[in-house]
């Protein structure tokens, strides 16, 4: 260090406890989370599980690999968008070379008449991974969970 910047430091008026004690009371500030992170992370990782395996789709000019977590992601997001159900957990299997099975897991509104609202779902499942994906739903089975007031 040459004198000059030693002397420079000997006259900062800064203390470098005062620095200190500053830098603390920042990072002790609570970050805010991102709206909706911790729902997203979960849904990941819910879907990660189980879902080794991926649909081929083949078309002019290639083949298309869809993982079976992102079927089951999008009949999770079709179900739970459906009026009445509260929430959805989905699970999503190969049935041969036919296309997917999709298993539901639904917290729905009580007073919601369930058959017909199964019905709802199943189509819009079917509907949205076709869409989404291209993958042919052949089943959707449904199981009510739970009930929400």
């Amino acid at each position: 260090m040459t004198g000059d910047a030693l002397r420079h430091d000997e006259e900062d008026p800064v203390d470098g406890a005062e620095l200190d004690g500053a830098l603390r009371e920042l990072a002790a500030e609570a970050e805010p989370v991102p709206s909706g992170l911790a729902g997203r992370v979960v849904e990941r990782v819910d879907g990660l599980a189980g879902h080794d395996w991926h649909a081929v789709l083949v078309q002019p000019g290639g083949r298309t690999r869809v993982a079976g977590w992102v079927v089951a992601l999008v009949a999770r997001r079709a179900a739970a968008a459906v009026d009445g159900v509260g929430g959805a957990t989905s699970r999503a299997s190969a049935d041969g070379v036919d296309g997917v099975v999709v298993e539901l897991g639904l917290t729905v509104r009580a007073g919601v008449p369930l058959p017909s609202l199964a019905e709802q779902v199943r189509r819009s499942v079917v509907g949205a991974v076709r869409e989404l994906t291209g993958v042919e739903v052949v089943a959707v089975d449904v199981h009510v969970d739970d009930l929400v007031e």
